[in-house]
């Protein structure tokens, strides 16, 4: 690496070396990654956004099917519908 030189009370300034790595190929390396990055993470979003969007419309139609009468309940059971068991006398 080269460096201003004093010569004779005159300031010299010779050229240096260019530093490698110093071009700006750093910046342009953490711009794409940061880049790809937030396409990353929209691809994500999008996927997820689409999965629950469609848990949401079945569950929707499940819904709209048992408001219009076409739900039916399940039979009654014997033992729930009768008197409650006696209880036995404390010991």
């Amino acid at each position: 690496m080269k460096c201003p030189i004093l010569v004779l009370a005159a300031l010299l300034l010779v050229a240096a070396d260019p530093i490698p790595g110093a071009d700006g190929d750093g910046f342009q390396a953490a711009f794409l990654w940061i880049v790809l990055g937030a396409g990353a993470v929209l691809v994500v979003l999008a996927a997820l956004f689409w999965w629950l969007r469609r848990g949401d419309s079945a569950t929707k139609a499940r819904l709209a099917e048992a408001r219009q009468g076409q739900f039916q309940m399940p039979p009654a059971e014997d033992s729930l519908s009768g008197p409650p068991p006696e209880q036995a006398p404390p010991p």
